[in-house]
């Protein structure tokens, strides 16, 4: 399968629902995930979204659930044993805080760090060729059309999140950065869902990360690169995307947590050599000693990306090295 965009997988796997990543341009990885007896008994290799955290010093044990942060509703799920693993927990957190979502003051601070520094604008950034492509595609988008000539000062990474996610499905839905082809109706957010069911049980509800360091993650990326990304997005469109979001969201429902490893592995080996290390691994190392304290005490429900779960550096194999016992729970 010829490889597609980062930004079509990671973007609705494994970062937030307000922002995707693309495919980085530049050196090459070239990334060995021989598998040895170490690794195999470390990763998550179990068909399972939800993993029992126990063992070392817990007093009681605490969940772990992979979530997709957008899947159609059809093919949403919500087993009777992840409902029952929630209603036991004291505290959910998830990536981010999902009360931030709604905090229309810090969304709007938030908004600066979408746009380009110093007068630097997209034209800058690509040849004639591809700024006309970029621009042919940004003159579909009604929220781009409003922005007028705004649009050529947005970091490219960003415009490549909402190009891509606005073609993900067809509708005349508006996503919350303003791609316009997905129709939300017809789509669901396991983080909201669960929102939801927390506060409907007056659980405290926190996150592993800020909304802020998850965008100023794209800062890392040199602004040129991103540009190359925003092109690949562009040429990565279209059938090949929606049969790659077809392929994850039908893991997904068969709870392969490997597969869906796999997938990141296979899509990321052309991507620049430290991009799966800032945007995947570091984080699921940051996130494990904020576990371990929230878990120490009380019952705590993790909700995060489903592709942050597998492999020797996914959270589950992270969670083993230090000692938990996590097992999957499938009834």
């Amino acid at each position: 399968m010829k490889k597609i965009p980062f930004i079509t997988w990671l973007g609705t796997l494994a970062l937030t629902f307000v922002i995707g990543t693309s495919s980085c341009s530049g050196t090459k990885k070239t990334a060995s995930h021989t598998k040895n007896s170490t690794t195999e008994k470390l990763a998550a290799n179990d068909k399972a979204l939800l993993w029992k955290i126990a063992g070392k010093n817990l007093k009681q044990p605490s969940y772990l659930f992979g979530t997709i942060h957008m899947i159609p509703s059809d093919d949403y799920f919500m087993p009777t044993y992840v409902e029952k693993a929630l209603e036991k927990s004291d505290k959910v957190f998830f990536e981010i805080n999902t009360d931030d979502m709604g905090d229309m003051s810090m969304m709007t601070s938030l908004m600066d760090m979408m746009f380009m520094e110093e007068g630097t604008t997209l034209k800058d950034l690509l040849n004639e060729e591809d700024y006309k492509k970029v621009k042919s595609k940004l003159s579909d988008n009604p929220l781009m059309m409003l922005m007028g000539d705004m649009t050529d000062r947005i970091k490219p990474l960003f415009l490549s999140s909402m190009l891509e996610q606005g073609d993900m499905g067809g509708g005349s839905g508006m996503n919350p950065l303003g791609g316009g082809g997905m129709d939300m109706g017809n789509m669901k957010s396991y983080e909201m869902e669960f929102t939801t069911m927390a506060k409907a049980q007056n659980k405290p509800i926190e996150g592993l990360e800020t909304i802020a360091f998850q965008m100023s993650m794209f800062d890392s990326i040199s602004l040129e690169d991103q540009a190359s990304m925003l092109v690949q997005a562009l040429e990565g469109s279209g059938d090949e995307s929606k049969n790659a979001i077809d392929e994850m969201v039908k893991l997904y429902t068969q709870q392969d947590v490997p597969g869906l490893y796999d997938m990141i592995v296979s899509q990321s080996e052309g991507a620049s050599s430290d991009f799966e290390d800032k945007f995947l691994t570091l984080r699921n190392k940051n996130w494990i000693p904020l576990m371990a304290e929230a878990m120490l005490k009380e019952t705590t429900f993790f909700a995060v990306g489903a592709g942050h779960l597998g492999g020797e550096q996914g959270v589950v194999g992270l969670l083993r090295k230090e000692g938990y016992l996590v097992t999957p729970v499938k009834k």
